[in-house]
């Protein structure tokens, strides 16, 4: 029998090894209480992007409908004043009209804007009532430009309503809010059925 035969080895840096001995330290284990929450977590993060793409096409879709309605009703409300202002304008441009039958048909024309303004506010409170998640921007974007666009068309009715004469000011502040309503519905019409649906074009 060899002298050395049993005598340990020595591993460089001065470790030896004994009989039995592994060479490498086994890896150490996450707990299986560790382990279990974070597969719980994954599912949960899974689950969430699957379930978020229907939510958002909802939202998208809800909002445009709304939107839709509003401009419809906006529609409604242009015909019915120049429909009004059209029957009264030949009275009114008269110089054998009376100051009288020129302050009754001012009158028409104003209370057919009157007329509008609940109508309007209800659909302003639709788009207001729509919900939408905080993280989906577009949609955020999308809700606050289309009632800062009604906001205005109800202030310029409102004022109409009040002044004939502000039916025939330039309304530059409208014509950029409806763009950019517009434009911001646009951009969520890749998430949800919005297409051309919402009746908004930029001018």
């Amino acid at each position: 029998m060899s002298p050395s035969a049993d005598r340990p080895v020595v591993r460089i840096g001065g470790a030896s090894e004994g009989p039995g001995e592994s060479l490498e330290a086994a890896p150490r284990r996450l707990p299986h209480a560790v382990v279990t929450v974070l597969v719980v977590l994954a599912l949960l993060v899974i689950t969430a992007v699957v379930a978020d793409g229907p939510w958002r096409r909802h939202e998208a879709g809800q909002l445009a409908e709304r939107a839709a309605a509003a401009q419809r009703s906006i529609d409604f409300t242009d015909r019915r004043i120049a429909g009004t202002v059209q029957y009264a304008s030949p009275q009114l441009t008269s110089a054998a009209a009376s100051p009288g039958v020129r302050a009754d048909l001012q009158r028409l024309v104003r209370e057919a804007a009157a007329g509008r303004l609940q109508p309007l506010r209800e659909r302003r409170a639709a788009v207001a009532a729509t919900r939408v998640a905080p993280w989906h921007g577009d949609e955020l974007r999308a809700r606050s430009a289309t009632l800062d666009y009604l906001d205005e068309r109800l202030r310029l009715l409102e004022a109409v309503s009040i002044d004939l004469r502000k039916l025939y000011e330039p309304t530059p502040d409208l014509v950029v809010l409806r763009g950019e309503a517009a434009d911001a519905l646009s951009m969520i019409a890749r998430t949800g059925p919005v297409s051309r649906s919402s009746g908004l074009t930029s001018p």
